[in-house]
C-alpha cells in the first residue's frame, strides 16, 4: 500500500510540474515521459522499511548438507534435490532415503513480503498450535508434525516450512502409534526438532536437534547395491548417454525430444533382467543411483532414479507390466 501511495503522490508533482510549465497544458510526448516515468516508480524495487524488502532467498540446498538432515533419518539419505520452484523470493530442497519408503524431508525458504503474506495465510487458522524455539514465531497444525516459523522483521522477514513424506525412517514419527492421529503434544515436540534445521538457516536459536537416531549403516543404500548373477549386453544407448540392454528399443517414434530432455516409453518383457542390467550399467557410465525399487517375487514393477554422467537430476527408469519409461532430464 505504501508503493500505491508513494506512486500516487508523484504522479500529482509531475502533473503539477507540467501543467505549470506550459500555458496550453501537457502535450502527448509530455504524457508519455510522464506513463514512463510513474511505471518505472512503480516496478523499481525498494529496499526501505516503509516500501517493502527485496531480500532473496536463501537455498536451502546450500544451507543445509546431508549430515544436517541424516540424524533424523533412520536409513542413509541418498539424494539432496532442489524443488521444482525456484525464485528469487521462494526455494526449496528435499532430502531422501533409498529404498521403497519414498521417505523425504522437504525445507522451503521464502524471503521479502512474500514471507509476510505466506506467514499470515499460514497462520489464518485457528486450529494451529504455536511453540517457541524456533525463529522470531513458530507454529504447527493440530495434530501434524508439518512446521512454520517466521525469522526477521517487517521489513526483511524470512519463512521457513519443513514438511514430510512417509514416517517408518523418521525419527520421532518412527515410535507412533497412529501418525493418522497423532496427539497435539506428540506433534509439538516433533516439529520444535524439525525447527531446528530452520534455526541453522536463520543463523539463530538452537540448531542441535536431540531427537535423532543412531547413524544408519551405508551398505543398505541404492548406490552400493551391487547387480547379481548374469547380465545382460549392452544392445544401444538413449540419447547417446543412456545403456539399453539388447531386446529394448528406443529408435524412432517410441523417443520424443523436447526442451526438458529425453524420454523414451517402450517395453521389455523381463524386468527383473533389466533391473539387473541398469545396476551394473549406471555406476559404469558414471551415473549415481539415487533411489530404487527392485522387482519383487511375481512382481513385474520396477523403479530407478539417477543422475550424473551427462544427464540431468532427475533421471528416472521405470517398468510396469513390461511398459518401459525412461526420462533423462537435459543437463
Amino acid at each position: 500500500m505504501n508503493r500505491s501511495l508513494g506512486a500516487a503522490a508523484l504522479a500529482g508533482v509531475a502533473l503539477v510540474l507540467v501543467g505549470c510549465g506550459s500555458k496550453s497544458g501537457p502535450t502527448a510526448a509530455d504524457v508519455q515521459v510522464e506513463s514512463t516515468s510513474l511505471a518505472a516508480a512503480q516496478t523499481s524495487p525498494t529496499t526501505s522499511a516503509d516500501q517493502g524488502s527485496t531480500v532473496t532467498a536463501v537455498d536451502p540446498c546450500q544451507k543445509l548438507s546431508k549430515a544436517d538432515v541424516q540424524p533424523f533419518f533412520t536409513v542413509p539419505i541418498v539424494i539432496e534435490v532442489p524443488e521444482p520452484w525456484n525464485t528469487a523470493t521462494t526455494k526449496a530442497c528435499s532430502f531422501s532415503s533409498a529404498g521403497t519408503l519414498a521417505t523425504t524431508l522437504s525445507v522451503k525458504i521464502t524471503a521479502g513480503e512474500d514471507a509476510q503474506t505466506m506467514a499470515l495465510l499460514n497462520q489464518g487458522s485457528t486450529d494451529h498450535t504455536t511453540f517457541g524455539g524456533v525463529g522470531t514465531s513458530a507454529w504447527h497444525l493440530k495434530g501434524s508434525t508439518e512446521m512454520t516459523a517466521l525469522e526477521g522483521t517487517s521489513s526483511n522477514p524470512v519463512f521457513c516450512s519443513i514438511s514430510t513424506t512417509g514416517w517408518k525412517e523418521l525419527a520421532g514419527k518412527k515410535d507412533l502409534a497412529d501418525v493418522t492421529n497423532i496427539p497435539d503434544a506428540a506433534a509439538t515436540t516433533i516439529a520444535e526438532q524439525y525447527g531446528t534445521l530452520c534455526n541453522k538457516i536463520f543463523g539463530n536459536g538452537t540448531s542441535s536437534a536431540t531427537m535423532t537416531v543412531a547413524a544408519p549403516a551405508t551398505g543398505g543404500s541404492a548406490a552400493t547395491t551391487a547387480p547379481s548373477g548374469s547380465v545382460l549386453p549392452v544392445g544401444s544407448t538413449l540419447a547417446g548417454l543412456l545403456p539399453l540392454p539388447e531386446g529394448m528399443d528406443c529408435s524412432g517414434s517410441k523417443t520424443t525430444v523436447d526442451s526438458e530432455g529425453t524420454t523414451c516409453v517402450t517395453t521389455f518383457a523381463d524386468a527383473s533382467a533389466a533391473y539387473n542390467f541398469f545396476l551394473a550399467q549406471l555406476p559404469a557410465k558414471g551415473m549415481t543411483i539415487d533411489k530404487i525399487e527392485p522387482p519383487k517375487a511375481g512382481s513385474t514393477v520396477v523403479g530407478i532414479t539417477f543422475s550424473g554422467g551427462g544427464t540431468g537430476m532427475f533421471d528416472s527408469l521405470s517398468i510396469v507390466n513390461g511398459v518401459v519409461r525412461i526420462s533423462l532430464q537435459k543437463q
